[in-house]
């Protein structure tokens, strides 16, 4: 059994994209989803910490990766096969993550001046990169994949889906 990990900055809009892509990967592994909701050891200075966080990461040093997790709130990551994480507050987080424990990591939103190498996988809705991790989504994940929306139809015998978009702003889109 495969164990997720999502590492949630407390952002609804993020933590349902990343919810989305642990449910699609459920939908064909069987898994445990777990949830992580991060924070900084120095809340005054989390922008400052993001920052050079950030231009830290740039020298992919085991060292300095652990130098960043500290940074942030303990996350117990042992026994994680995958994390998972959207928006740019988690991305210093989850590239360390990858480079100080080699633990797979899906990134979703728009680089901030990470590459996509630093990640496993980072899934935009436009290419950064021209490198095999930036994956380009032609809608941002949600938890509504066509699986989710067909049992939902099946289970009450609906033959038509309608879909409403009710006003905001998303990755990409606005409504």
């Amino acid at each position: 059994m495969k164990q997720i990990l999502i590492i949630s900055d407390g952002i609804p809009g993020h933590f349902n994209q990343s919810n989305g892509v642990a449910l699609m990967i459920s939908e064909t592994y069987e898994c445990t989803i777990a949830t992580h909701k991060m924070s900084w050891r120095l809340n005054f200075l989390r922008s400052a910490c993001t920052v050079i966080a950030k231009l830290l990461l740039r020298l992919e040093n085991k060292i300095i990766a652990r130098c960043i997790l500290w940074m942030y709130s303990p996350i117990h990551i042992q026994g994680y096969d995958l994390i998972i994480a959207a928006g740019g507050n988690t991305m210093p987080v989850s590239a360390a993550i990858k480079l100080a424990h080699s633990i797979p990591v899906i990134q979703l939103g728009s680089p901030r001046g990470l590459h996509s190498s630093m990640f496993n996988a980072l899934v935009t809705i436009e290419k950064y990169f021209e490198h095999p991790s930036n994956i380009v989504a032609a809608i941002s994940p949600n938890l509504y994949s066509p699986a989710v929306c067909s049992r939902a139809a099946q289970k009450d015998n609906r033959t038509e889906h309608i879909l409403f978009l009710i006003g905001g702003e998303g990755i990409g889109y606005s409504y």
